[in-house]
């Protein structure tokens, strides 16, 4: 009798499961006068390394971002291109053209040094680019539909909170507020990151802020 006592004592001890804590602030930018808000509704999954990656999105945000950039230096050049044409040979203009002669010039070389990061990255193409978005995509879909992540979304204060055991983990983060023009963000911005949770109760701290891009 003893014995079973002290076995249903136990019990409770060996059957707890240690946690630890990932938490943090989710916002996304709004306009210039009221910057950052909380992304209410963004979604954040949780996946264990083992069992899904998420290598991609780093690349993918990457790529999206320096073919941007890369688009406003163009632009930019061709804006000072036009202004070129238009006080080209005007006296009272030689000022104005002689600067927009160097502004032009600057923006052609940053054009061609983002040029450069693009083939490295190998998405100087659409097509390129658009097989990275599909790619990233597929990635992303099948840890939000696998079945293999503990998810949350971020509260009214744009907050959250998920418990999870020892490991190592991928925080996958969509926005609500934040959208953009690729397959991949077509619903919500996305972000991830690594972090690993050592012991229990240990508290990790995975905040975002989701920018224009």
């Amino acid at each position: 009798m003893k014995t079973i006592l002290l076995g249903l004592l136990f019990l409770p001890f060996f059957g707890f499961t240690q946690t630890g804590t990932i938490t943090g602030v989710v916002t996304y930018f709004f306009n210039d006068n009221l910057g950052n808000k909380p992304d209410i509704g963004a979604s954040v999954y949780v996946v264990d390394t083992k069992i899904a990656t998420l290598t991609a999105l780093d690349s993918f945000n990457k790529a999206k971002n320096y073919r941007v950039f890369y688009q406003s230096a163009l632009d930019r050049q061709a804006v000072y291109q036009g202004l070129m044409k238009t006080t080209k040979g005007k006296k009272a203009y030689k000022d104005s053209f002689d600067s927009y002669v160097k502004s032009e010039a600057e923006q052609k070389k940053k054009a061609d040094e983002l040029y450069k990061t693009l083939l490295v990255l190998n998405v100087e193409s659409d097509s390129k680019f658009d097989s990275l978005d599909l790619y990233t995509t597929d990635m992303v879909n099948r840890v939000k539909n696998a079945g293999v992540a503990v998810s949350t979304v971020v509260d009214g204060t744009g907050n959250y909170s998920l418990k999870v055991k020892p490991g190592k983990y991928h925080v996958l983060i969509i926005s609500s507020g934040r959208k953009g023009m690729s397959v991949t963000e077509i619903n919500g911005q996305v972000w991830s990151k690594e972090v690993s949770i050592n012991e229990s109760d240990e508290i990790k701290n995975v905040s975002h802020n989701f920018t224009l891009y």
